[in-house]
Order: C-alpha cells, then sequence, then structure tokens
C-alpha cells in the first residue's frame, strides 16, 4: 500500500516535471487559459490515480475532492449542459 506521504510526492514530482516542461516549451507572451487548465487538469487527473492506490480515508477524502472540482469544471465550461 502506498501511504498518503509517497502519493504527495509524487503528485509533487509531477508538478514539477510538468512545470519544468512548461518552462522549456515556446510560451507565448500571453499565457493561454485553456491550455493552462488542461494541463491543471491532466495533472490533477495523474494525482488522482496515485490516490486512488492509497486506500487511506484522507486519500479517499483527496479524490472526492479532485472529482468536485473537475465537475465544477464541466459545469462552467462553455456549451456544457447539465444533466
Amino acid at each position: 500500500m502506498v501511504s498518503a506521504r509517497v502519493a504527495t510526492r509524487a503528485c509533487n514530482a509531477a508538478a514539477t516535471s510538468t512545470a519544468a516542461w512548461a518552462t522549456v516549451a515556446h510560451v507565448p507572451s500571453e499565457p493561454d487559459l485553456a491550455e493552462a487548465l488542461e494541463l491543471r487538469d491532466e495533472l490533477l487527473m495523474a494525482c488522482r490515480e496515485v490516490l486512488l492506490g492509497v486506500g487511506t480515508r484522507e486519500a479517499a477524502a483527496l479524490v472526492s475532492h479532485i472529482d468536485a472540482l473537475l465537475d465544477l469544471d464541466d459545469e462552467a465550461s462553455p456549451g456544457s449542459q447539465r444533466s
């Protein structure tokens, strides 16, 4: 079983590697909000996958918060409809 500390480190490492990648790539003078949100969602999904393997109450709570965040984004997206 993976501890919450290990899961946190994995999420932090993913964030660090994503940030390093973004600084190497060509970055336009004005940030692209849609691209930034897409990268954030990818990071949240990666962290969610790690947390699902942890199996603690705390990890489950974090997964629930991540799911809520992603659901809120879906509802706020242009053209989306709540079912």
